[in-house]
Parts: structure tokens; sequence; C-alpha cells
């Protein structure tokens, strides 16, 4: 077995796929070292009973980027962007909203609330605009500040240069827009408490902040980019390809890609590996490029010699040398635990002591003998086919992380849910589904109690407040499982149980993120790099960390070649 690289990159998550994926094609020899038996990490698929499977904690993908799925070439190696529906609302004592992004927005708004339909409009163009303006710096690797050369003042100038044409009304508005809780930003616009808590939700998926924290309004503009669809995206979620695979085109509607299947090899690879979805995709993709994968190996250490990362040593003492090492986990373990700081100045320890990345999601996994029916909700299974929040004030949200920020289990959780079968029927049997329910917020630690005696009370306290909004769904339920933040640090190494590694405020994203001056994957230690959803341009699935990360590296081997 191979054990000299180029690159090591330690954990097999989207990110660490994607750098893996990006450079391998550029003709470098990469190892993908990953401690579960599958990648993929929070995208992974996980057995929830017999014939069920749901995603381990990422519930949908449709934030991942684009230009990944083309550069990648990924249809070619099996994945299909299957087009669910749009956000279901259900309000207690009242009809649910349903919002359609395939149809007119502002119109379906203005059956339940007329005077929100036209400043809807308004403001989802508005969020639009700015992102398109910022995109340069929320997708790719940001140039040097202060500015050292006439590449980047060159990108300096463009981005200037976008923002300025955002015009006199958009860019003082954008300004001003960005520093705000997302609570003020929707009073100003909106009446309608429903669409104000729809709205809200969006930006505060996966946070550690409520909607009265300042800078969650950002959240608007991260979890709904323009290549999602802008605010209430169309949920999307990648499905297995079928075994044995077929040739030509599947008729799917909402295909991300009309390429074609490949042929058997492919379901080969997939018996084989165990690997599905999005993340199978992307480690065929990378071994194809030629990037080895080993699966259920734990790096127990990176090795640094005079302060160049040489390589990592796994548990069971066996040795990997590389040019270069990428941590795909997050900054705190990869600087505290997986490299020591003996080859760290104490200023940048202490920086790294300082992130702030707390988990504020439990995930609940229900295995279901049938579709759940949500009470007002319209006719059909399409409005079951996207998101389902339960929460329909802002109230309610705020009182949530009130009781999570004192370290207390909330009375009445933020719930969001997707109904993946919907989408893929190949992960639980015939006429059966499976529902993936997100809780928030609940805080990585309990300050009275612990998670292993609350977790399963917990979970029964979610399935209530379900069963209260969809009649019968407690006695549809055949297997359940309910992971808080604690259980997800446990399984992926998630210090804190924070999916985005990060917490994605204000002071800790661009030019601060993971810490201020690290912002272009690079790290103290020469040779070290980390491409996981606490470094540029941050968390939600989006992949672009794990790119970014991979251009950053191929510009410095490049230039140490001159």
């Amino acid at each position: 077995m191979q054990s000299r690289f180029d690159v090591a990159i330690v954990g097999g998550g989207l990110n660490g796929l994607v750098t893996a994926g990006y450079l391998a094609r550029k003709g470098r020899s990469v190892v993908v070292i990953e401690q579960a038996e599958h990648v993929g990490g929070t995208a992974s698929t996980v057995e929830i009973g017999p014939g069920f499977r749901g995603p381990a904690a990422l519930d949908s993908l449709e934030l991942f980027h684009p230009s990944i799925i083309k550069d990648l070439r990924l249809s070619k190696h099996g994945l299909r962007m299957q087009r669910g529906g749009g956000l279901l609302l259900p309000r207690e004592g009242r009809s649910a909203i349903y919002l359609d992004p395939e149809a007119d927005l502002p119109n379906q708004i203005d059956q339940f609330s007329p005077d929100d339909a036209a400043p809807f409009a308004e403001f989802n163009r508005f969020l639009q605009r700015v992102v398109r303006a910022l995109d340069p710096a929320l997708t790719r690797p940001l140039p040097d500040l202060p500015s050292n050369g006439l590449g980047a003042l060159r990108d300096h100038l463009r981005l200037g240069w976008r923002l300025r044409r955002l015009g006199k009304r958009d860019m003082p508005e954008a300004l001003r827009f960005l520093p705000m809780n997302v609570k003020d930003v929707l009073d100003e616009r909106f009446k309608d408490e429903s669409l104000k808590a729809a709205l809200a939700g969006s930006a505060l998926r996966g946070a550690w902040m409520a909607p009265r924290s300042a800078g969650s309004a950002f959240g608007l503009l991260h979890h709904n980019p323009h290549w999602a669809g802008g605010l209430i995206p169309t949920t999307k979620f990648a499905v297995a390809t079928p075994l044995p695979p077929l040739r030509g085109v599947l008729p799917s509607r909402g295909d991300y890609s009309k390429s074609p299947f490949q042929g058997g090899g492919l379901a080969s690879l997939r018996a084989e590996t165990g690997d599905v979805g999005l993340a199978g995709s992307l480690a065929s993709a990378a071994r194809a490029a030629g990037a080895e994968i080993r699966k259920g190996s734990a790096v127990e250490r990176i090795t640094v010699d005079s302060g160049k990362a040489t390589g990592v040593v796994l548990a069971d003492s066996t040795e990997i040398k590389s040019r270069i090492v990428v941590s795909a986990v997050d900054p705190r373990r990869t600087f505290l635990d997986l490299t020591g700081t003996d080859w760290l100045d104490p200023t940048f320890v202490e920086a790294v002591t300082q992130i702030r990345g707390k988990g504020s999601v439990s995930v609940i996994r229900l295995a279901l003998d049938r579709l759940p029916q949500f009470t007002g909700a319209p006719e059909g299974d399409h409005p079951l086919s996207g998101r389902i929040q339960i929460g329909s004030t802002m109230d309610v949200l705020e009182k949530a992380f009130d009781d999570a920020k004192y370290g207390c289990v909330p009375e009445e959780p933020f719930l969001t849910a997707t109904i993946p079968s919907l989408a893929d029927p190949s992960i639980a049997p015939e006429g059966k589904h499976v529902m993936i329910v997100w809780a928030q917020f609940t805080p990585p630690k309990l300050r009275e109690s612990d998670w292993s005696e609350e977790r399963e009370a917990f979970g029964d306290r979610v399935v209530d407040i379900l069963e209260q909004h969809a009649p019968g769904l407690s006695s549809s339920i055949l297997h359940r499982q309910v992971e808080t933040p604690a259980d997800l640090e446990e399984r992926f190494g998630l210090t804190d149980g924070c999916l985005d590694h990060v917490e994605l405020a204000l002071d800790q994203l661009l030019y601060m993120r993971p810490i201020p001056g690290w912002y272009k994957h690079q790290t103290p230690i020469d040779g070290l790099y980390l491409c996981g959803p606490g470094t540029h341009p941050g968390g939600a699935g989006t992949g672009l960390s794990g790119k970014c990360a991979a251009t950053q590296i191929l510009k410095d081997l490049k230039r140490k070649r001159r």
C-alpha cells in the first residue's frame, strides 16, 4: 500500500472530497483519510432501521455549488439532483401556508397577506442583486489584504466596482442591512408573522443565534444564494443511482444535468464502497482522477518537522508521508489536537481557543410506515417534498434560543423537517417513508443534566410537537434515532457539534475566517492547509470551502516551482 503522496487530506466529508477531486485532476497524488466506514461526513447516508436509510445530518443539498458539479463532472459519476418542493409552514389553529418557488411567490403571498406580496418581490430582488455583487467574495479565494500585487489590487477594484454598480439606493442599504438582526430587517418590510418566521428560519439554519441577534440578517444571504433560486429556494436532494444503472438519460423532473449515466463499472463501485448520493459521486470522481480513499482509518496526529507538515500518523501507527497535509476537520481540533501547539505562536493558539462555534442542531431521524398528513396542507405529495417548518412566529424561535443559551432543553424547539424518500423512494420500503427533523435550538451541553439522560425525552417532545400538526404521525413511527449536538460531536468529530465548524457571524467571515489574518486556507505550519466549512466562505453544504482550498494550494504550488 502506497505510503507517500503529494497530498494527504484528513477527513472525507464534502469539502475534503471536493479538494481531493480538484487536486487529483491536476495530477497530484492524493490520499483521503476518513475515520468512518463511509465518506460524506454530515452528508453521508446512515441506516435508520432495516430497509430505511437517510441523511446523517445535512438534510438537503440545494446550496451545493453547481460549478463543482460541472468541474468534477459529477453527473458522469452517478449524481442526480432531484427537485423537491418549497416551504410548508403549518400554523396552529389555522390552515398551513405553502410557498412553492416553482410558481409565482408574490401571488401566493397575496393570498394570505396582500400587504406583503410586493415587498417580498422587491426584497427578493434586492437580496439577489447584493449576492451577485458580492459573488466574487463569497464564492472564491479572497485577494490579499493589504494588497501586495497588481493581481490582488485588480480583484479589489473589481469587487468595489460591482458594489458601486448597486447604485445610490442599494449600496447604502446593503451596508446597513448586513450587520442588522434579522427580526428588524423583516419587521421593516413585512406584516405577516408567519412569513417573517419562514424567512427568519432560513437565515438561522444551524446557527447559534436568534432573530434578535446582531448580524443574523447575513444568514438571509448565505442560505439563499442566487444559484439556489433566492428566498424560499427549491429543496434539492441527491438521489441514489439505481443498481444496475441505466444507459441514457433518466426522466427526472428538475435534474441538475442531462448528462448520461456511466455503465456497469459505477454500479460495481457503488455496491463495493457503499458510498451513495453526492458523497458517493464526489468519491467516485476523486478516485477516477487517481485519488486514493482510505475509510475506517482515524488520524492520530499530523506530523510536523521544523515547522513543516510532513504527513500523518494513523491510530494503528501507520505513517503516511506527504508534501502537503490538508485538514477538513474543524480548526480547533486541527491545531489543539492533531498538530499540537509546539510549532504555533502563543497568540495564534489563543486566537484558535477563542473561535466561536456552538452546535445548535439536534437531528431526529424517523422511519415511518406511511406518509404523514399535515393539517391544512394543500393536497398531494408535492407540498411535503420540500422543507416543513414548525415555528410560525419569530417569538417561538427567540424563546427556543433563550432556553438553549442558558443550557436548557427548549420547551418548544424550532423544527424543520424534510421527507427525502419522496425524492428518492429507494431509501425506504415501498409505501413507507423517511423523515429527517432538525430541532433548534439545542445546546451542546446542558446546565443541570446530561444529554444521555435527556436525549429520548427530547425526542418524545419533538414527536409530540409534530403530532399536533400531523395527527397520527407518532403511531406511524417504526424506528427513531435522536442525535444531539453532543452525539454529532462524537460521530463526526465536530467541536461542540457545530455543523459549520466556525459560527457564521460577521466577525468570523471573509478576512476573519477562521481567525483574523488566516483567510487563505494556509496556516502558520508550512504545508498545512485547512479546507473545512470553518474556512472561507463557510458551511451549509456549498462545497466552496473545499474548492477554494484546492485553488489556493494549486496556486501556491505553482508559485513555488518558479
